[in-house]
């Protein structure tokens, strides 16, 4: 949820009636900038209490009056838009309110000439870098261009689970970096969308996928060792041994 999206819309978007609704549906879903917000037609319809014809009634409404901007399609099959943070050009502000649209600037305000600074100059210390799932999340979604599920969700939970599954069964960050480099480097996975973090992470798949991305950084397979080959053959086995345990029912379909 985006506190400055939806505040945004509540006090300066001049959408009305069902479109206002849609509008706000959106950016309970978009990113701070109103940016990324990609829910379903029945998402949304339920969020406005609209029906599937009148949510894209409405969507058309505000994509002509230049409130949203389509951004193409999701891995989901649904519509990625960008909310417009500001007033459609043309338009003005009925109340003649003196309060600025809002900004979403990282810098830092402006301090008042007549209110200097008292605060010790202080050293800052660099962040701390981000975890292994963190950071193989942000390289999935460098390497394939799929973004990971939104934080807080459910699908985002599961995702993170299979991440630390396979932590947890010895892979180390760099294989789970190459698994997304060998599916990516596979035409037919890449083509039929299998690339996604729980499909290229399933237990009977990870094994090769990790030999394929290494050999694919590599340039050719006869450069990976043989004390690596040996244990990407070990880890894999075991995983496909708890598969058939845990998982009777692999389909490989993406998530």
């Amino acid at each position: 949820m985006s506190i400055e999206a939806l505040g945004w819309v509540l006090k300066h978007s001049k959408a009305v009636k069902g479109a206002r609704l849609v509008l706000l549906a959106l950016a309970d879903t978009a990113d701070d900038d109103g940016t990324n917000t990609w829910p379903s037609v029945k998402t949304i319809g339920g969020k406005a209490r609209l029906s599937p014809r009148a949510v894209h009634n409405a969507l058309r409404t505000l994509e002509k009056d230049g409130h949203i901007i389509r951004r193409g399609t999701t891995e989901f099959s649904t519509t990625r838009w960008d909310i417009v943070l500001r007033p459609p050009a043309g338009s003005a502000d009925p109340a003649g309110s003196a309060d600025p649209p809002l900004h979403f600037s990282s810098s830092e305000p402006t301090k008042s000439a007549d209110k200097p600074s008292i605060e010790p100059s202080i050293e800052t210390t660099p962040p701390n870098p981000p975890g292994p799932i963190t950071a193989f999340i942000a390289y999935h979604e460098q390497v394939t261009g799929l973004r990971a599920p939104r934080e807080g969700t459910k699908a985002r939970e599961a995702v993170t689970a299979t991440i630390r599954a396979r932590l947890a069964e010895g892979w180390t960050q760099d294989d789970l970096q190459a698994a997304a480099r060998g599916a990516q480097a596979d035409t037919y996975r890449r083509e039929n969308g299998y690339v996604t973090l729980t499909s290229i992470l399933r237990p009977t798949k990870i094994g090769d996928l990790v030999a394929k991305g290494h050999a694919a950084e590599r340039r050719t397979k006869n450069s990976i060792s043989s004390d690596d080959q040996a244990r990407y053959r070990q880890l894999g086995e075991q995983a496909r041994s708890r598969a058939q345990e845990d998982e009777p029912h692999d389909d490989d379909r993406p998530f």
